[in-house]
């Protein structure tokens, strides 16, 4: 099996997002809670004056890590893990291959523990992985953990244009919508995406009335009218409001009747989301540009009637 680093290309690397140290913090202290509790007895389990295998060793894990991972460095700081991200993703991959969860033990009266006999490891690796998923969920990291692997749960890129997006407006309402289709979106679960798909077709809905509050039809012209003096421009943006309006209006998003089509596909909810959230972005930078050109460009003119 390879590791995360040895997967993922040098500029996927590069280029991951920062993971917060309070994650790796909470993450490392998992790994503890690992160790006193058996689950990393079976594979690195240190010995009690008789010989019998309990708890862990952390000399046992740094020779297995050298030869995994080629380091030795164990135990490890949150710090240096919110350095290298990747080292820390491998980590992660690396304890769910030795984590098992330990089903029978003998208490040893001599030195007055408990003994693992037997070990799970389905099991062990499943416990693994919901906590490892529910600490990604926790602090809105778009990773899973999926059959051992880590695995970007969206697009990095895409993902990085989301979360750091503030809507500059007046539209109280619209914000609101925005910031809750981003919290939603945050969230990583598929039910909560398909929230967040929900309020940025609201969204998407109401900027077709940002110019003009009475006529749907009027605001669209005005709207595409002042992002691009280009008609071409201004036909391909009616077209593709057309199309979103169609699917926003044909699938369950929005409204569930049963003329509505359901939307089976996790990776298709996602994809709609990036689109309708895109064309938002794009169409609120225009009117900001809009807006500063208009202060700037009446600044001189205020100036000379002065």
């Amino acid at each position: 099996m390879k590791y995360f680093s040895q997967r993922a290309k040098l500029q996927d690397r590069s280029s991951l997002a920062p993971i917060p140290l309070m994650f790796w913090k909470a993450w490392l202290g998992y790994v503890s809670e690992l160790g006193v509790q058996d689950y990393l007895c079976e594979k690195f389990g240190d010995t009690c004056p008789d010989g019998h295998s309990v708890g862990v060793s952390n000399e046992s894990i740094k020779n297995r890590f050298i030869r995994e991972l080629g380091h030795d460095e164990w135990p490890i700081g949150e710090m240096v893990l919110s350095k290298n991200v990747s080292r820390g993703l491998d980590l992660i991959e690396f304890f769910f291959r030795f984590v098992s969860k330990p089903v029978e033990s003998w208490f040893h009266q001599y030195c007055g523990c408990s003994h693992p006999s037997k070990y799970d490891t389905k099991a062990g690796r499943l416990a693994y992985t919901i906590e490892v998923n529910r600490l990604f969920q926790n602090f809105s990291i778009p990773l899973r953990l999926e059959k051992g692997l880590v695995r970007a749960t969206t697009s990095q890129i895409l993902e990085r244009g989301v979360l750091d997006f503030e809507l500059e407006t007046n539209d109280n309402h619209l914000r609101d919508l925005i910031n809750s289709a981003i919290k939603a979106f945050r969230d990583g679960t598929p039910s909560r995406k398909r929230d967040a798909l929900r309020f940025t077709v609201d969204a998407f809905e109401r900027l077709k009335t940002y110019r003009c509050k009475e006529n749907k039809k009027k605001g669209i012209n005005e709207l595409l009218h002042e992002i691009s003096e280009n008609v071409e421009i201004r036909d391909i943006f009616n077209e593709d409001m057309n199309s979103l309006t169609a699917i926003a209006n044909g699938f369950c998003i929005r409204h569930h009747e049963h003329s509505q089509k359901e939307i089976s596909d996790d990776d298709f909810v996602e994809f709609l989301f990036f689109l309708y959230f895109n064309f938002i972005r794009f169409i609120m930078k225009k009117f900001k540009m809009i807006e500063e050109s208009k202060t700037i460009g009446g600044s001189p003119k205020d100036e000379h009637a002065q």
